[in-house]
């Protein structure tokens, strides 16, 4: 999603921190990836907004399977995945900041593990 291979930060997540991963395709070409972990979503990311909907269904699906309630973390500028908690009823629970002097990143296109960690 970032344009580089981030294998490091992949054996972290499905390693150490033990989540389930997944990637997701569209006609054979990956489009994003999301890992789940009890009932939070994250990391999450795609390559762009338009893919924002299939990533956070196929994670609230395979959350939704195992029985649990789904959480996602949105940092306020990725506003494709807000419309779609939006557009799927969730409801805002609670807020955080991540501040910077600069452009980070592409977080219109993340979703972290949660507040502390991106």
């Amino acid at each position: 999603m970032r344009g580089i291979r981030r294998e490091a930060d992949h054996h972290f997540w499905a390693g150490p921190a033990g989540l389930r991963g997944r990637q997701v395709l569209r006609e054979g070409a990956v489009v994003g990836y999301y890992y789940v972990d009890g009932g939070a979503v994250g990391p999450a990311a795609w390559s762009n907004a338009a893919e924002a909907g299939a990533v956070m269904a196929l994670a609230a699906r395979d959350l939704d399977r195992a029985g649990a309630r789904v959480r996602f973390v949105v940092p306020g500028i990725n506003q494709a995945a807000l419309r779609v908690a939006c557009a799927s009823g969730l409801r805002l629970v609670a807020v955080n900041h991540f501040l910077t002097t600069a452009p980070f990143g592409h977080l219109e296109r993340y979703l972290p593990s949660g507040p502390l960690l991106y």
